[in-house]
């Protein structure tokens, strides 16, 4: 794969959720989004970071309800807002680092966990 463009993830955790197991029921007995691999590599290679996003959603995604920080996380200029494997913990994505240590601090004052990661070409950094 092409490595990814440079990018700066928050993540962030609201809601709790059931097992695993559960989310795993649950979702074979849901309509969910089937992302196509080939598109979201084409888009990688491209390096076109919301095109990428575009593509590569969560299949888990369908079993969640859209949180009170979203919108506004896409307003502040993320460039994707996403849910982190079965959930309930989220990531968005910025190119910008001042943009995403402003979140993560915004975040964090509204009493919502939350961590920042860098995305290098060869692995993904805690901070």
């Amino acid at each position: 794969l092409s490595p990814f463009p440079e990018a700066w993830f928050v993540l962030f955790g609201e809601g709790v959720k059931p097992s695993t197991a559960e989310m795993y029921r649950r979702l074979d007995q849901s309509d969910y989004p089937r992302p196509s691999i080939e598109k979201a590599v084409q888009t990688l290679a491209q390096r076109d970071i919301s095109a990428f996003f575009a593509e590569a959603d969560n299949s888990f995604s369908v079993l969640w309800q859209k949180t009170k920080v979203e919108d506004p996380l896409r307003a502040s200029g993320a460039k994707a807002v996403m849910l982190s494997g079965s959930g309930p913990m989220r990531f968005a994505v910025f190119t910008d680092k001042s943009t995403a240590q402003t979140t993560l601090t915004l975040l964090r004052n509204c009493h919502i966990p939350a961590f920042l990661t860098q995305c290098t070409a060869q692995a993904i950094l805690f901070s």
